[in-house]
């Protein structure tokens, strides 16, 4: 069963950057479904690695798009950006010093929480802004 769905109220309308939030969703479900069987922590490793990994590339892709259309709040979303990042690299170091805390749900609730808030917050503003310079 998948924690969370991709539906249009996701969409920001930019086909890019809607293929990359749709791959983070399936990523955030891949998670819930590790989280349900009780992954072990090296699962949990795994699932950070692999997370921010596509994140950072997807960030990429924002950033470079925000500065090539010039967008005003650019430092603020990369902003964001980076303390998604920060804030994932901290629970992966905590999660390898101390593999027999619990970790699972503090892990995904940051983890949807903050994807969910992201998409429906910054990325639908850049998504507008995009639109209106007649991206799609």
């Amino acid at each position: 069963m998948a924690y969370m769905q991709w539906s249009e109220a996701l969409s920001i309308g930019i086909e890019e950057l809607d293929r990359e939030h749709e791959r983070l969703v399936d990523l955030l479900n891949e998670a819930y479904a590790v989280i349900e069987r009780g992954a072990s922590t090296e699962a949990g490793l795994s699932l950070l690695d692999g997370m921010a990994a596509y994140a950072a590339t997807h960030f990429a892709t924002e950033e470079r798009l925000m500065e090539a259309f010039e967008h005003p709040g650019r430092e603020v979303h990369r902003r964001q950006h980076e303390f998604f990042l920060i804030k994932v690299r901290t629970k992966r170091a905590a999660l390898s010093a101390d593999a027999g805390a619990p970790w699972r749900e503090d892990l995904f609730r940051f983890l949807s929480d903050w994807l969910a808030a992201h998409i429906l917050g910054e990325d639908r503003l850049l998504g507008d802004y995009l639109r209106g310079r007649g991206m799609r």
